[in-house]
């Protein structure tokens, strides 16, 4: 090669060199631009997150100044309810409708799409899921929910509503049994004895009752402790040596089944029945008032077996399979049709905040489809009751009123 050549060879290989050069050089400017781009993104994300944050924490100290300020003889006041740490949006875990088992499964999912993601975006294509047809699934399945949360919420109201109506039957004919036998036509008359031991006996078996109804609608176990009242009596407290003789629960040794509950509510029931009966055949009962106790027995009868359905009867296995199944699979399957469309980071987040809203409704419906138990949430069964109970009591305890003494005979007059 001639000197000339050579001298052309170097002079090409000088200018690659150099446009090699220029454009690594500006290879790195460029990504040195991204970094920057991406931590000034950063910067502003954190910014706006402590905003939010801030926001949070303001709205929560003034609900808490309000509840500092507000003097304790008042009712609650309603921005406590947001702030507070048993039934506000800040409550504790425990407090909350956390499905443990199927929540764990969705996120697990999710994480494994954030992998796929992160590690081989290349291949998402050919996972990732169509997002019309989940989509279309989703009109389904939010009608589904609505219908399975409305009907475990009038589930556990109409509990709630019959336990009372339940109560004020019990009261109602507590009341008019200890106030119809005072009738002063029973005071000279030799029923007047009769007419008192017969208020003392049906007292007793509405006593009775309440233990009885209490027993059956719990299934026997205790209610939870802020549930619980301040004292609870034995069944046989006010009943007569006859009655607990006869008692059903005393025929089987004081064991408690579930058979045998409702052979002692029933048992209660006719037995006061008797004793309306027995009143009005003495006089304590005039007819009209007679139908009246006889009408309130049988709405008691009623509330009763209402709520037995409640603890008896579930919601279809195949309506309760078929939601279970619908929403664990729509959630489960949800990061799959989102993955490529998001950043890998945010797929646990937003997969975490759907699951958990969905899977909340359904344990919160399940938990409302059992209106009687040891939860807080449940209807505080014993803590009317017992209620019904003091009255009942209060009643039971006028064995000696003064209108059941004889009156006294009038002065002689002098003459």
């Amino acid at each position: 090669m001639t000197r000339a050549g050579r001298a052309s060879v170097a002079a090409v290989v000088a200018a690659v060199r150099g446009a090699t050069g220029r454009s690594g050089a500006r290879g790195a400017s460029r990504r040195l631009g991204d970094a920057a781009d991406r931590l000034v993104t950063l910067r502003f994300q954190l910014g706006v997150g402590s905003g939010l944050g801030g926001v949070l924490c303001a709205s929560y100290f003034y609900g808490k100044r309000i509840g500092a300020t507000q003097d304790d003889s008042g009712p609650c006041h309603p921005e406590m309810a947001w702030a507070s740490d048993v039934r506000g949006p800040l409550a504790g875990i425990s407090t909350r409708a956390f499905a443990v088992g199927p929540l764990c499964g969705c996120c697990g999912s999710a994480a494994l799409a954030t992998l796929i993601s992160a590690r081989f975006p290349g291949r998402v294509a050919s996972v990732a899921m169509n997002h019309r047809l989940h989509s279309v699934l989703g009109w389904p399945l939010a009608i589904l929910m609505a219908f399975r949360f409305q009907a475990a919420h009038d589930r556990w109201w109409s509990s709630r509503e019959h336990v009372e109506k339940l109560a004020s039957g019990i009261v109602g004919v507590a009341l008019l049994a200890s106030t119809c036998a005072d009738d002063p036509k029973l005071r000279m008359s030799r029923s007047r004895k009769e007419a008192e031991d017969n208020e003392t006996r049906l007292l007793g078996l509405l006593d009775a009752l309440c233990y009885f109804v209490e027993e059956q609608l719990m299934c026997g176990q205790a209610p939870h402790e802020s549930n619980a009242p301040a004292s609870w009596a034995h069944w046989s407290q006010h009943l007569s040596s006859v009655d607990r003789d006869e008692c059903p629960r005393t025929l089987c040794g004081d064991v408690a089944s579930s058979s045998s509950r409702h052979a002692d509510v029933c048992w209660c029931l006719k037995r006061i029945v008797d004793c309306v009966q027995a009143g009005q055949t003495m006089g304590a009962f005039t007819p009209e008032m007679a139908s009246h106790l006889h009408a309130l027995l049988q709405n008691i009868l009623d509330s009763f077996r209402q709520c037995g359905i409640c603890v008896s009867q579930r919601e279809p296995s195949s309506y309760i399979v078929h939601t279970r199944t619908f929403v664990y699979m729509w959630c489960f399957f949800f990061p799959w049709t989102i993955i490529g469309t998001i950043p890998a980071s945010s797929l646990i987040p937003t997969q975490f905040a759907i699951s958990y809203a969905l899977l909340g409704i359904e344990f919160c419906a399940r938990e409302m489809d059992y209106p009687f138990g040891d939860d807080e949430g449940d209807v505080p069964v014993r803590q009317v009751l017992a209620a019904v109970r003091e009255e009942i009591s209060r009643s039971h305890g006028k064995h000696y009123r003064p209108q059941f003494e004889a009156e006294p005979a009038p002065a002689a007059q002098g003459g």
